[in-house]
């Protein structure tokens, strides 16, 4: 027989089998550490969202520099050339004029005619039609940069909550592994103690199945790691094996100063904000349209022509009129158009100061959901601690005492499987303690930028 048999369980097998829990099945080329700095550093780096609106805020700004073109003159030139058949009789060399009906020009004489223009335009006064659009340009501008630096602060809260996830998941597969190899030799030893008739066979059957569930239950914790590694890839885009992975502790001051939270400090008040003062400057270039508009214009003409040559036409050109005005367009009715475009950004500003207050509403409730897990978690730390200590002096004392040959070695093996779960306990609530607290920092570091 290749091991002590109990039942369907051998030994043998199950040495084979803790083997197989502590290295994993899968062999990778080597160990990799992750810290919560360097995967919310690669979420950052390749995150979508992120590129999307770093585009959005160069689009934003080329907004901008839009709308101070209208600021500018405008210049054009036309080049015009054509043939034109008179209205004389057939066949006729007499000079014709030129007849009027309506709009419409009738030409007299037939020819070739050519002429080059140049014209000029400049907006004198819009009673702040321009001017307004480029204040609402610049708001959308300075708010999609205040977006995007919400857009990495939400990320990096995200990236916290699958790390921390992945973490205590980590420390308890890590955790079971140490209980699963002293269960080991305290079966062993319990098997010896057996054999010798010191222990009955129901005591060892009950460490067989104790055994057995934390191999299970490693097992499980395992794969439950695997999902929470899968989760924090999809933010990192890096792949983790649960074999070969090194997660570090978060890198945060737990001692962390609890301030009141304040809804204008945040950069999500300051960007809704700016949107709102967008769609006031909006309405104020709409209603700008209702007033005229004083408009500078000139043009100058070259005009030549023959009736004979095309190409003589274009030697004989030369100066035949320049002119310069102002004009007035004064919109009388525009059948309500203004009024409707006015109504619909109403709607649009009643519609972000309620997002404003949804969004703020649930900052505060995520900050001082943080700040009380913060304090609460710090009060049970100091509970698990003080047990973890007890442990520890108990199981000094069983060393002792073992020693002394006065209790079994299998007490002192029980009581490191209790310390290591006394231990796991107190890490645990340290790392949340540690990620409530890295919360409220992600949150002050944005508000302080």
């Amino acid at each position: 027989m290749n091991g002590i048999s109990f039942g369907k369980i051998t030994f043998g097998r199950l040495a084979f089998t803790i083997v197989l829990s502590l290295t994993g099945c899968v062999t990778q080329a080597s160990a990799e550490t992750i810290s919560f700095g360097t995967a919310s550093a690669k979420a950052i780096q390749k995150s979508y969202d992120l590129i999307l609106g770093a585009i959005d805020s160069g689009i934003a700004k080329n907004k901008v520099r839009e709308a101070k073109v209208a600021y500018k003159p405008t210049l054009n030139t036309s080049v015009n050339t054509e043939y034109v058949a008179g209205i004389g009789p057939q066949g006729s060399t007499q000079n014709q004029q030129a007849v009027v009906v309506g709009n419409t020009i009738l030409p007299g004489n037939t020819r070739f005619q050519n002429a080059i223009s140049l014209n000029g335009n400049y907006t004198i006064n819009d009673f702040g039609n321009r001017a307004n659009t480029l204040k609402a340009a610049k708001f959308h501008a300075l708010s999609s940069d205040i977006q995007l630096k919400i857009a990495a602060r939400d990320l990096k809260l995200d990236v916290l909550d699958a790390y921390i996830q992945a973490l205590l998941t980590y420390k308890q597969a890590k955790s079971l592994e140490q209980q699963l190899a002293l269960q080991s030799q305290l079966y062993e030893m319990k098997t010896k103690l057996w054999h010798a008739g010191k222990i009955s066979r129901i005591d060892l059957g009950e460490q067989a199945i104790a055994l057995k569930n934390t191999e299970t239950e490693l097992q499980a914790m395992r794969q439950t790691l695997g999902d929470n590694l899968n989760k924090l890839s999809s933010f990192t885009q890096e792949p983790y094996y649960v074999p070969s992975v090194i997660m570090e502790d978060l890198d945060c001051e737990p001692a962390v100063k609890f301030e009141r939270f304040v809804p204008a400090a945040t950069p999500d008040f300051q960007a809704y904000g700016l949107l709102i003062k967008e769609k006031q400057a909006e309405m104020r270039a709409i209603n700008a349209q209702r007033y005229p508009q004083l408009v500078a214009f000139t043009n100058f003409v070259l005009y030549g022509s023959n009736k004979n040559e095309y190409f003589t036409g274009w030697s004989n050109i030369r100066a035949r009129a320049g002119y310069f005005g102002i004009g007035m367009q004064l919109p009388v009715y525009d059948g309500g158009k203004t009024k409707v475009a006015l109504d619909g950004k109403k709607l649009e500003i009643a519609r972000l100061v309620a997002e404003r207050d949804k969004k703020l509403w649930g900052l505060r409730s995520d900050y001082q959901k943080a700040a009380t897990a913060a304090n609460l978690y710090g009060v049970e730390l100091d509970t698990k601690a003080e047990l973890v200590s007890t442990s520890k002096d108990q199981l000094g004392m069983v060393v002792r005492l073992t020693a002394s040959q006065v209790m079994e070695k299998t007490k002192a093996i029980s009581e490191q499987i209790e310390l290591a779960k006394h231990q796991l306990n107190e890490d645990s609530t340290r790392m949340k303690h540690l990620a409530a607290a890295k919360r409220l920092m992600i949150y002050s570091e944005i508000a302080s930028k």
